[in-house]
């Protein structure tokens, strides 16, 4: 079969595409990759058609699964400097035009994940978008190449929260940007809670020590969330004042689920992390024994794995969503038949977790275990299923 008729038979079947997946239209982007890979002799028709296709899915495709579907592209495109590529980029600069922001700030991912060097100039544009989000949104696209100007610009803007906390966010990449640092710390003294919670991800990202203060302070917040993320923000630091910080935290704050994190970011730093695991599976605190199942992924896995296991059987419904997850990141074929025997869960909270944990163990059910939970509880809810399904269908043969 020639490239030009698969492309097409796969352009028919995204346009037939039923089930879960049909919001992903992956033949659709399986059509793309191959004409971006092997250009061939590609009819100026086809490019055209293929270039207007993915805008139409640009369109229409969950915001949350954009990036996630483009990447994919990814390894097509390579260094290609193919008339498609351009017929695509070319496209993608018309929809930076649209009226609906939504549109614009889908364009902008699109063009920073296809990254032909033309785009850079799209991206500045869109980095002086009205829209603060958008504007943002290209800055940290830019960031992430280098290119901090419009960041650093938009991060210590007056006005829209988010917009501004996504400029901070791509301050992360600035390691040794002096510019970059007096920006954050500037973001972590703001009155909003958003912006201070983004300045602290890229203090942390930035081991910005001069932080230590503000984030020390941050730990006497009302805001559970702020406390979590000062935190984290103080064990990045990994120093002797950040320590003693961080001891105090695991002893006196009113969250038992926050002093256990202070007390695991400890253990990490001075050694008996397993020991203090062992014992926080076991505490009296649904949410500290939850804690401490999802840190238990992140370490040896084959210690791990009983631990999970045998937290599936917690009489907390939290805790045992908690182990799921767990054991669906672990990934291990062990873990297969227990969740299976949680699928029929009286607690949604359980089923859920344990149907999403098997899909990633078995990307080949995902569709059976999944589509029957799409349109189930909020738009996060729903993001979630559809990025688990999307991720199952690229781990397929």
């Amino acid at each position: 079969m020639s490239q030009a008729a698969l492309i097409e038979q796969l352009l028919e079947q995204g346009a037939a595409d039923q089930g879960p997946l049909a919001p992903l239209r992956p033949h659709l982007l399986r059509a793309v990759a191959i004409g971006l890979r092997e250009p061939g002799e590609l009819s100026d028709e086809l490019r055209a058609r293929l270039a207007g296709e993915l805008v139409e899915w640009l369109r229409a495709a969950p915001e949350p699964l954009v990036a996630r579907g483009l990447q994919s592209l990814v390894p097509a495109v390579g260094a290609a400097q193919s008339s498609l590529l351009a017929a695509i980029s070319d496209a993608l600069e018309g929809a930076l035009g649209d009226q609906d922001e939504a549109i614009r700030r889908r364009a902008v991912t699109a063009l920073a994940t296809l990254g032909p060097p033309a785009c850079l100039r799209f991206l500045h544009a869109a980095a002086s978008d009205p829209s603060l989000a958008v504007a943002a949104r290209a800055a940290s696209c830019l960031a992430e190449r280098g290119e901090l100007d419009d960041a650093l610009r938009l991060a210590v803007a007056p006005g829209d929260g988010p917009g501004r906390s996504l400029a901070l966010l791509a301050l992360r990449e600035a390691k040794g940007d002096r510019r970059a640092a007096a920006a954050v710390v500037a973001g972590l003294r703001d009155p909003g809670p958003l912006v201070r919670v983004a300045a602290m991800r890229a203090a942390a990202a930035l081991c910005l020590t001069e932080a230590l203060p503000m984030l020390s302070a941050a730990l006497f917040s009302v805001s559970e969330d702020e406390r979590r993320e000062a935190l984290r923000a103080l064990a990045a630091l990994r120093s002797p004042d950040a320590l003693c910080v961080l001891r105090d935290a695991a002893s006196d704050d009113a969250s038992p689920a926050l002093r256990a994190a202070a007390a695991l970011a400890v253990a990490e730093l001075e050694g008996g992390r397993e020991e203090l695991l062992s014992r926080l599976r076991s505490d009296r605190d649904a949410e500290v024994r939850a804690l401490a199942l999802a840190a238990s992924s992140k370490g040896d896995p084959d210690a791990a794995l009983v631990p999970l296991l045998e937290g599936l059987a917690d009489e907390a419904p939290e805790v045992c969503a908690a182990a799921a997850a767990a054991l669906g990141k672990l990934g291990s074929e062990a873990a297969a038949m227990p969740l299976a025997a949680l699928l029929d869960d009286p607690e949604p909270l359980v089923a859920r977790a344990a149907a999403l944990a098997l899909a990633r163990i078995a990307p080949a059910r995902a569709g059976e275990l999944l589509g029957p939970l799409l349109g189930e509880g909020d738009a996060a809810a729903s993001a979630e299923v559809l990025l688990a399904l999307w991720e199952a269908s690229l781990r397929l043969p």
